[in-house]
């Protein structure tokens, strides 16, 4: 009888995982029926069985691929298409029997050509669904000939080749025909400018998988991704060309073209990792790093210390502060008077602090501290909405030199909350920062109105430099509905030693564009629609020397 027992005890143990998400269903749902009056009908219950099981299906899909220590970051974008597809060709009197058969198929093939690249292409999983992602929600937006180009320039300036797949022979909506014919014609004519064989990049944004998967995990996206996209849009909006490197190619090879390597809270980082960094700054590199860059190791378990501390010059003191509430920054003209990390922030004595900060002790001395906190203060009730300490020694930002190299640290999450708020002044914080820490005069400098991103590219014997008009209200959702011209761009060169330009295009306006050309060739280009290419012919100077004897 006891053996009967336990056998159905240990039996029944399969079920306990069902069984807690039942109850933790039960009381989330009774916590609902107490909180909001409305619940307690039971067609708010039927709406989530409803709309529910396509959720329950991916997530089911999900679930065995982090099991098996893969990432898809595509679902999301293949729901998206499928669910657009499935639209169009029920609008279009579609059997829907057979437009359920051919969205089943196309998941399946879109998800077999990213397996395909991952498992025998050997190309990594983030990266190979990241494209997936970009693919299918790009296919959303085919209607609009502007969404189509932005998508596709936006790509070949950051050095893709241009590949031509239609899905099934059928064409039920011909208007993305012209549009992608026009960029094809363009790429061709103009191909051999198009090689972009190196990329002139000195500063690298360092993405990393292990960090996701094993710091971030479910809450990825916060506590990763929005991280990198802040810094994405700041490396944009300043207009600095930039890299993308993972962080599994880290070494001396890999990283040799760049100055300056940022770090947005790479959390999870190996004793490796770490050395491959303190050697990248030993020969002269420097690291831009935010929160708990480098606290935890590969697999996501917590040091005692930062893996970094030592080129950060900082020791984690064991506390965490966050969510914070009032928290402001006081900006110190005073001690650190015209210092390069508040340009364009003379006029203003305090900015606003981030959500979260690590709590860190400094490990040796520093110089001047441009940016002090000012410590969180409750935000309500009102008689109490005042800081209780207006003045602190405790850095925002740690600088430090190492021989040629430099390291900044921020303790806080400023990349993530300045993508959540886009406020200007986190912006000039970290476009300083990058100009700080890279300190050296820019190859390519681009001034002038509008939401620029600028590549550059060394080819053989041309330079090319990309600028793409991202000025749109629309910029941060994705589908563009028309392009909205801005004016002149004003472009500074500065050739390789021993190089001269022998001649300047403009690719898109067919154009020979006004130059200037002495320490540093300066170029003219009146007015961009949606993208504007800039291709230099370069020769060594003997060679014209010869030529003119």
């Amino acid at each position: 009888m006891t053996r009967t027992l336990g056998v159905r005890l240990s039996n029944s143990g399969r079920f306990l995982p069902l069984a807690a998400t039942v109850v933790m269903f039960g009381l989330v749902y009774a916590f609902g029926v107490l909180s909001f009056p409305a619940m307690r009908d039971s067609q708010p219950l039927f709406n989530l069985v409803n709309t529910a099981p396509f959720l329950l299906i991916a997530v089911v899909g999900q679930s065995l691929v982090i099991i098996s220590g893969g990432i898809d970051l595509s679902v999301g974008g293949v729901i998206a298409l499928t669910t657009v597809a499935t639209a169009v060709l029920l609008q279009a009197d579609w059997d829907p029997a057979v437009v359920i058969v051919l969205m089943l198929l196309m998941g399946i093939v879109i998800g077999a050509v990213m397996g395909f690249f991952i498992t025998y292409l050997k190309v990594q999983p983030f990266i190979a669904t990241l494209a997936g992602m970009w693919f299918a929600r790009g296919m959303c937006y085919l209607i609009s000939d502007a969404e189509i180009r932005i998508w596709a320039l936006d790509g070949i300036a950051n050095g893709a080749r241009p590949w031509f797949s239609k899905f099934s022979g059928a064409l039920h909506d011909p208007r993305w025909l012209k549009p992608v014919e026009d960029l094809y014609v363009w790429h061709a004519k103009n191909e051999k400018y198009l090689r972009h064989e190196t990329p002139i990049a000195r500063v690298a944004l360092v993405y990393s998988q292990q960090t996701a998967w094993f710091y971030g995990g479910e809450r990825a996206n916060a506590k990763v991704e929005d991280h990198a996209l802040g810094w994405y849009q700041a490396l944009v909006e300043a207009r600095i060309p930039f890299e993308m490197v993972h962080d599994r190619l880290l070494d001396a090879e890999r990283t040799k073209q760049f100055k300056t390597l940022i770090l947005p809270n790479i959390a999870a980082l190996s004793a490796a990792q770490c050395d491959q960094l303190r050697a990248f700054v030993k020969n002269g590199g420097s690291i831009i790093a935010t929160y708990e860059t480098s606290l935890y190791d590969e697999f996501g378990v917590r040091r005692k210390d930062f893996g970094l501390s030592d080129l950060f010059g900082v020791k984690w003191s064991g506390r965490m502060e966050g969510p914070m509430q009032n928290s402001y920054l006081t900006l110190e003209h005073q001690t650190a008077p015209h210092h390069p990390l508040l340009k364009g922030l003379e006029d203003a004595p305090r900015i606003i602090n981030g959500a979260s900060r690590v709590v860190v002790e400094a490990n040796e001395k520093f110089g001047q501290m441009p940016v002090t906190l000012i410590p969180s203060y409750p935000d309500l009730p009102m008689e109490k909405v005042y800081p209780r300490q207006a003045k602190t020694d405790i850095a925002a930002v740690y600088l430090k030199e190492i021989g040629t190299g430099r390291v900044v640290y921020f303790p806080w999450d400023i990349d993530r909350t300045y993508w959540e708020v886009l406020a200007e002044d986190h912006f000039k914080l970290l476009r300083n920062s990058v100009n700080w820490a890279t300190n050296e005069t820019p190859m390519i400098e681009v001034s002038g109105p509008g939401l620029v991103e600028v590549t550059a590219w060394r080819n053989r014997d041309s330079i090319i430099v990309h600028l793409v008009n991202l000025s749109n209200p629309m910029a941060m959702k994705g589908p563009y509905r028309e392009f909205i011209p801005i004016g002149v761009q004003k472009i500074s060169v500065r050739l390789p030693e021993g190089m001269r330009a022998q001649k300047t295009r403009l690719l898109v306006a067919g154009t020979s564009p006004h130059a200037e050309a002495e320490e540093e060739l300066k170029i003219t280009v009146s007015s961009v629609l949606d993208h504007e290419v800039v291709a230099i012919d370069i020769c060594a100077k003997s060679e014209v020397e010869m030529n003119r004897s």
